[in-house]
């Protein structure tokens, strides 16, 4: 079995051929540290009955 493996330059060349749409990137509030670190949630047991 033969792998396609393309240079560096034909994979630049094939997504400059997609043509997406150029947007600006999106604005992030501002959230200080202690917010985060306050809102922070984890899973720290799974419910097997689901």
């Amino acid at each position: 079995m033969t792998k396609n493996i393309m240079s560096k330059e034909e994979y630049l060349n094939k997504a400059k051929e997609l043509n997406v749409p150029l947007e600006k990137p999106r604005v992030l509030n501002d959230t200080d540290f202690i917010t985060v670190a306050k809102e922070r949630r984890s899973v720290r047991q799974y419910d097997a009955k689901t």
